[in-house]
């Protein structure tokens, strides 16, 4: 099933090679979180247990929206899947997902077709 929502300007979910992606745009904090999570899940139920966060257009993300994501990375990997991050070009973002080591330990890759190819991850 090929996917393709938007969910205001801020976030667009389609699916490449099977896999959904969920991009989104600006700021990812507080105010954004439930949409974040929303998305997520829609785009979970709609290809499975495998998920793509492309960050290329993502200027900030707090801890809670790590939160989100680590949350469903955890759901994920208990499903027998993943969430990577794609294409996070913005220096406050690489900080965080650095800081943290939330990239390291989720996948953090240059592009959304390097997150999709890697068998290793």
């Amino acid at each position: 099933m090929e996917l393709n929502l938007s969910y205001g300007e801020r976030f667009r979910v389609s699916t490449r090679e099977g896999v959904s992606v969920v991009q989104p745009a600006g700021e990812l904090d507080l105010s954004s979180v439930d949409r974040l999570r929303e998305c997520c899940r829609a785009a979970v139920e709609a290809s499975g247990p495998h998920l793509v966060i492309d960050l290329s257009e993502t200027s900030f993300l707090d801890s809670s929206a790590l939160g989100v994501f680590v949350g469903v990375a955890t759901q994920l990997g208990a499903d027998g899947g993943w969430l990577r991050f794609a294409g996070a070009q913005h220096p406050a973002v690489r900080k965080v997902l650095d800081i943290t080591q939330v990239g390291t330990s989720l996948g953090n890759y240059s592009t959304v077709e390097d997150a999709l190819t890697d068998e290793n991850g």
